[in-house]
């Protein structure tokens, strides 16, 4: 299992866009169900944060079986993963198909409770 941590950035006037983009997630259930477990994602979260600034970035957190599954996505020509992967770019300006990942990131700091 690997787990992947990524920031988009909403891109200015944009914030609508993503909020129907998020609704539109939730209103595709089967859709959604189906894309994630054709890449073996086992979980996917966005969480939304507003920087001082005004700035916004969506991060995402993923689990899935292997990394394979960036890169699958990456190459896939399926209607709904062209539909998520275009509305990706609108809202952010990240390609999915040249960044699968989204902008490189590494873990700065982990801790985890040995109970």
């Amino acid at each position: 299992m690997i787990r992947a941590v990524r920031a988009f950035p909403v891109l200015p006037g944009k914030e609508e866009v993503l909020a129907a983009f998020m609704r539109a997630m939730k209103e595709r259930g089967e859709e959604v169900d189906d894309f994630y477990r054709r890449y073996g994602v086992t979980m996917e979260s966005w969480h939304i944060q507003t920087s001082p600034d005004g700035g916004v970035l969506v991060i995402v957190t993923s689990e899935a079986k292997d990394d394979a599954a960036f890169a699958a996505h990456a190459a896939s020509d399926h209607p709904f993963d062209t539909w998520f992967k275009d509305r990706v770019k609108e809202i952010s300006g990240i390609n999915l198909n040249e960044t699968p990942r989204g902008e490189p990131s590494r873990e700065g700091f982990c801790w985890r409770d040995q109970c």
